[in-house]
């Protein structure tokens, strides 16, 4: 039973580790153009910022960037970003066909773990 409890706990930290999201590099028309969420923004000096979607909000030249802390401490050296600096921008998409892959193979995995070490207990005691 310990075995078992074991490999739960590991395919659940897995599961944590290989994530549900992914990364695409999209162009700033298509930033501009699609629904905002999570974004990694790489400027031509080469700083990069993760910014959480709420984080952040957009103009037609700049990004501005807003504390969520109640010190409204802002954790950049900078208050915006203009658009023209942006070397690429980074987006996280979920992807539901992982998770839901990742879900499945792992269920089946464990299961066949735990059925073989059921009958090797079974295989001793006899």
């Amino acid at each position: 039973m310990k075995k078992s409890f074991v490999l739960i706990l590991v395919f659940s930290l897995l599961l944590q580790l290989v994530g549900c999201y992914s990364s695409t590099y999209i162009t700033k028309d298509e930033f501009l153009n699609s629904k905002k969420g999570d974004i990694r923004i790489v400027t031509n000096d080469n700083q990069t910022f993760n910014l959480k979607e709420g984080s952040y909000f957009v103009t037609s030249d700049k990004i501005y960037l807003d504390s969520q802390s109640n010190y409204k401490i802002n954790p950049y050296s900078v208050s915006y970003i203009p658009l023209n600096d942006i070397n690429e921008f980074g987006k996280k998409e979920y992807n539901a066909t992982k998770t839901a892959l990742t879900v499945v193979i792992g269920a089946a995995v464990i299961s066949v773990i735990v059925l073989f070490f059921s009958s090797i207990g079974n295989f001793k005691s006899s």
